[in-house]
């Protein structure tokens, strides 16, 4: 199977939680009469910051933005530092961190970043260890202490964990360990620890990561190595693409 690099990198759609309760929340109709507003006005806004979070601040932690993007970013139109307070007094923000984020966004964060990136998910919900106690991800009570047995393989080191760059999927790394399993060679944990500082080594070099796990699939090689076609920039890695991968995602 190939990857059509280029058009695909990553099939995981963004998504929160959202329970059917909280249109009648009480939380949620005393801040709207605060603010004025119809319950489900104010439902939307709350929706719309969430959203926007998970796009721009996905830990949660919305230090960093001022009241007035806070406003804007969940369309409301008033008293910008108003707005932001009474989410403070009413318990949807902790200061700056959004309350019970970990029950909106936990269980998406933990599929992303689990295998992909287990550093990244503690430091994601190390954010909320001193809000939360004890630490839940979608009401469900979690052990940080456990991530660092994420990804270990049989074979493997005591506390070792293989943790994917940011700008290699888990979708397409494994791929490429599944063209390896078709070939009766499947990579061990050694194997695959340097197939992937292979994969990195040519990526520092100005390869397309994307084209070079091609190129092994296509040629049924074991190992990676840099492409032989000589293309002249990414656009003409698409406009390959388009032409030979057509093949879909399984």
């Amino acid at each position: 199977m190939n990857i059509p690099y280029g058009f695909i990198e990553d099939k995981t759609i963004a998504w929160i939680e959202s329970h059917t309760v909280l249109g009648r929340h009480r939380k949620l109709i005393e801040l709207a009469k605060d603010l004025r507003l119809k319950p489900v006005y104010l439902l939307g806004h709350l929706h719309l910051l969430w959203h926007a979070a998970l796009e721009q601040q996905e830990d949660g932690d919305l230090s960093s933005w001022s009241d007035d993007l806070i406003a804007d970013l969940s369309g409301y139109e008033g008293d910008n530092p108003q707005f932001v307070s009474l989410l403070q007094t009413h318990g949807w923000l902790d200061g700056k961190i959004i309350h019970d984020w970990l029950d909106y966004a936990g269980k998406y964060l933990t599929a992303k970043y689990r295998t992909a990136n287990p550093r990244k998910l503690r430091q994601i919900l190390l954010k909320h260890k001193s809000v939360v106690s004890p630490l839940k991800v979608g009401g469900t009570p979690i052990r940080l202490s456990r991530l660092g047995k994420v990804g270990k393989r049989k074979g493997e080191s005591e506390g070792k964990t293989l943790v994917l760059p940011d700008w290699l999927s888990a979708e397409i790394w494994e791929t490429y360990k599944t063209h390896r399993r078709k070939m009766g060679k499947s990579l061990t944990a050694y194997g695959e620890d340097l197939a992937l500082k292979k994969l990195k080594r040519l990526h520092a070099e100005g390869q397309f990561h994307i084209a070079v796990i091609n190129q092994s699939i296509d040629e049924n090689w074991q190992g990676l190595f840099a492409i032989k076609t000589p293309f002249q920039s990414k656009d003409d890695l698409k406009k390959k693409t388009k032409e030979i991968f057509e093949t879909p995602l399984e």
